[in-house]
């Protein structure tokens, strides 16, 4: 049918919706009952009607749903502090709290509910993001390596999060993952080396000079195997390279990270990582600055047997230096 249909179920007074789920079978909105009391509601065009606990007094709510229909998240005035809600069918009213943090904000719900993400106040400048599900219930995000960095918008499944950075006086906005991967992955896979798995490479930590700390993480490599890595400002792709089974993904100059402690091993489980200052990458002519914005490649290369003594390329991440 066409046109305005009333929500069948609701009570007299004012109502309003403020959230409806990705099929329109469901809405969450707030309303006003007949003492003036301010409150949440879900309707379902097959189930009607469901009230949700108060607001307290001067509470704005603004509930969400999840894209299925089946949750409702908000915020609620407590005090002089906000504190986050979830809603469900099938769990009931429950609200989400932090030890340690004065505000509780939901921010964000997974598609399916199971999933809210938000932001933890304590005071006016300090903030984190959290991510809670019911097995973990809200965990805080950590932080993005240097005092003064918060975490103020979280994706909808919490493994994404922005955040205002606050390096040498200035304003950055920073991004978190879950995974702690940063950057693009290229030239994937690589040929798989004696594990029968193709060597992969991560970056972790932050592509800020500023910061200071950039990991590149080989895995799935023969254990025990010696590696390093390399970098350039340019991708390839080599597929004939003298003593070696792999690809090289890199072009133009590369320089090998290869000082003191820079020749590294992989542990049992064929992981093998080190830290470098992203101010100082590597050329074959030495240490380069790079320039604000500029595009750099990295790959690892790692010693091999297949059956006979050879060596092997991971694949290869991109990433700009800022």
């Amino acid at each position: 049918s066409k046109g305005i249909v009333a929500l069948g179920g609701l009570t007299s007074g004012d109502h309003w919706a403020d959230s409806v789920s990705a099929d329109g079978e469901e809405i969450a909105g707030g309303f006003v009952d007949a003492n003036g009391t301010l409150s949440t509601f879900w309707w379902s065009r097959q189930a009607g009607f469901v009230s949700h606990a108060p607001f307290q007094p001067n509470s704005t709510g603004l509930p969400t749903l999840s894209a299925d229909g089946s949750t409702v998240i908000g915020n609620e005035a407590v005090l002089s502090s906000s504190r986050a809600f979830r809603w469900s069918q099938a769990d009931g009213y429950q609200w989400i709290d932090v030890p340690g943090w004065q505000d509780s904000i939901a921010t964000g719900v997974s598609a399916d509910g199971s999933v809210v993400s938000g932001v933890l106040r304590s005071g006016p400048l300090f903030s984190a993001g959290f991510r809670w599900t019911a097995a973990t219930g809200a965990v805080v995000l950590p932080d993005f390596g240097i005092p003064g960095t918060f975490a103020n918008a979280v994706s909808a499944d919490g493994t994404i999060a922005g955040a205002t950075s606050h390096p040498g006086g200035t304003v950055r906005a920073v991004r978190w993952t879950a995974s702690g991967e940063i950057g693009g992955r290229v030239c994937s896979p690589g040929v798989p080396n004696s594990t029968g798995s193709s060597g992969r490479l991560t970056l972790e930590g932050s592509n800020s000079i500023e910061l200071g700390a950039l990991t590149p993480a080989a895995s799935s490599l023969p254990p025990g195997a010696f590696g390093y890595f390399l970098a350039s400002r340019a991708p390839d792709r080599v597929t004939t390279i003298p003593g070696s089974v792999g690809v090289l993904c890199l072009g133009g100059p590369i320089g090998r990270v290869g000082g003191p402690g820079q020749i590294v091993q992989a542990d049992t489980s064929g992981r093998l990582s080190i830290t470098i200052d992203p101010a100082t990458l590597p050329s074959p002519t030495g240490p380069v600055l790079p320039s604000f914005g500029e595009t750099w490649y990295f790959q690892a290369w790692h010693r091999d047997a297949q059956p006979a003594s050879t060596s092997n390329f991971t694949d290869s991440v991109t990433i700009r230096i800022y």
